[in-house]
């Protein structure tokens, strides 16, 4: 006899087991020897198709059951209310509305849902037949990669790339309606670097503390041989500034003289443009004070650096031209998260980049590996 069919948002049996990492996707553990992480999992009916696997992985059981609880009540929603409202007749400009109710689009920080906001806009102004498509036809690969393509030529790689986001996100509403394997198969849009020949950048590298002193000096050489270009120093000083905060960059260009205590070196009150998770209190070392009250004497204005657009493309200039065209400032926020880690722990470097979760960190920032001892051990001397 098979198993009952569940309901739309109806949730399945809750299971845990041991877990371990193997070629990035995690394996069940046969035993508790090779076992490094606890797996939480159930399922969810969904109004069309089977139903939706829905896992979290933490350090310790609970964690995970607590993460999957947190998973549940979001997804759980979105099946009843997808049951309720979407069919392959739905419109993406329907799914969008949609999209706007749910409990991940409150959760986004207000800079965040502007810029999902505002490429949507154009997006619609750009391709308005795309968005009034029946989403069974809207999201075939050939109508999809004309829409990216089109925003990209109008509005930029960095437009065209919220923009695919905005329709996976959108998408997974309707996920067992269409098939959004389309869109994953559709690459980012490409652009040329500022010097010809700059190699592609290396999303997963991190450096370490005698890597990150080399560069912060390669950017200050820069900046002292190219007094003429102001932004080379914004640049440089961002760069140094950013191997103690690992910030974004946008976070990094909203710094305020009203950010930081010159005096005690604290940074505070900074928040993060993806999360809207405050950063917690930082405080810099003295040589960075010491950069900070030099650039204070020279800086006009309540900002810390330059509010421009051009910040993030003098940035890419200077990394390419000092020999790093293949690291960004998030291999920066990367390699920070990562010395935290070794030294305070994972919850410290979680917290250090204003994650929601630690498995974010481990996810996307750790790399934990698989060491193991291999001698006897004793946790208690």
């Amino acid at each position: 006899m098979g198993r009952t069919r569940l309901k739309t948002g109806q949730q399945g049996t809750i299971t845990t087991h041991r877990v371990y990492k193997h070629n990035g996707t995690w394996k069940r553990a046969q035993n508790a020897a090779e076992a490094t992480h606890w797996a939480a999992e159930t399922r969810i009916g969904q109004a069309v198709g089977k139903p939706r696997l829905i896992r979290r992985v933490a350090t310790s059981k609970r964690a995970a059951q607590l993460q999957l609880q947190e998973a549940l009540q979001e997804a759980t929603k979105q099946a009843q209310y997808a049951g309720q409202h979407i069919n392959p007749n739905t419109t993406p400009t329907q799914l969008w509305d949609y999209y706007t109710q749910t409990e991940r689009w409150a959760t986004l920080a207000p800079n965040s849902r502007a810029t999902y906001e505002n490429a949507k806009k154009h997006s619609q102004n750009d391709s308005p037949n795309w968005w009034q498509t029946p989403i069974d036809r809207a999201y075939k690969q050939l109508p999809l990669e004309q829409l990216i393509k089109t925003h990209a030529n109008q509005h930029g790689t960095r437009q065209a790339t919220v923009l695919k986001t905005i329709l996976r996100n959108i998408g997974k509403l309707a996920a067992d309606i269409i098939n959004l394997t389309p869109l994953s198969v559709i690459p980012a849009p490409q652009r040329a670097y500022l010097v010809a020949g700059a190699a592609q950048h290396d999303t997963n590298k991190t450096l370490n503390k005698t890597q990150l002193k080399q560069l912060i000096q390669d950017a200050d050489q820069y900046a002292d041989q190219h007094p003429q270009a102001p932004l080379a120093r914004d640049a440089a000083d961002m760069i140094a500034l950013n191997t103690h905060l690992a910030l974004r960059i946008g976070e990094l260009q909203a710094l305020t003289w009203d950010n930081i205590n010159l005096q005690t070196g604290e940074v505070t009150g900074v928040q993060s443009i993806k999360t809207g998770t405050t950063y917690p209190t930082k405080t810099l070392p003295q040589w960075q004070t010491d950069r900070l009250k030099h650039r204070k004497t020279t800086s006009q204005g309540p900002y810390v650096f330059a509010q421009t657009r051009y910040v993030k493309d003098v940035i890419r200039k200077v990394f390419t031209e000092c020999g790093h065209s293949d690291i960004t400032m998030h291999n920066i926020r990367k390699s920070v998260g990562g010395i935290i880690f070794d030294t305070y722990g994972l919850r410290a470097a979680s917290a250090w980049l204003a994650h929601r979760n630690v498995q974010t960190t481990i996810d996307y920032y750790i790399k934990t590996g698989d060491q193991s001892p291999t001698e006897q051990v004793d946790t208690l001397t």
